[in-house]
């Protein structure tokens, strides 16, 4: 039926569109380059406290073994290599 075309094309475009955002974020090297930087100047500007930037490098060299990573990996938002 037409629905059924329509529904396939938009899953279609929707998985096309996934794979284009990836390539633009999560497998860019350069957007995640600029993102540190610009993450360790708004900590500068909000006067952070650097303890918690080695506590953010502690837990993310967990890898599989850090509880915050396992909750952000089942929430889809970590992409760590470990």
């Amino acid at each position: 039926t037409d629905d059924n075309g329509l529904y396939q094309a938009g899953r279609a475009m929707n998985a096309l569109n996934i794979i284009w955002k990836k390539t633009k974020t999560a497998w860019s090297l350069g957007t995640h380059v600029a993102n540190t930087n610009s993450n360790i100047m708004l900590m500068d500007f909000a006067d952070t406290d650097i303890k918690y930037l080695a506590k953010a490098v502690k837990e993310m060299m967990k890898g599989d073994d850090s509880v915050l990573y396992k909750d952000g990996k089942i929430a889809g938002t970590c992409m760590l290599m470990s």
